[in-house]
């Protein structure tokens, strides 16, 4: 039989869903879990053949780094609101 999962844990892992950023030029948008795992990376139509590799390498740095961090924030007031004091 498995565990039933507590109702605030539940919810925790309800909040921590998928995250999207996108790099300033709008050519790149990164998701992650609310792990921070990339789960997609999008490329505007023509990006490859408009953008030079290394700014285009920049870019996708970029917006992973930034859906990352959104879903760290989003982790942590998530974890807040779930276990006060825990997540500070």
């Amino acid at each position: 039989m498995t565990p039933e999962i507590p109702p605030p844990l539940a919810e925790l892992g309800r909040r921590l869903d998928h995250h999207r950023a996108t790099a300033a030029h709008g050519n790149v948008a990164a998701e992650v879990d609310g792990h921070g795992n990339l789960t997609g990376l999008r490329l505007a139509a023509g990006t490859l053949r408009r953008v030079h590799p290394d700014v285009l390498g920049r870019e996708i740095v970029f917006a992973v780094a930034a859906a990352r961090a959104a879903a760290a924030e989003h982790r942590r007031q998530a974890m807040s609101a779930v276990l006060p004091g825990m997540a500070t």
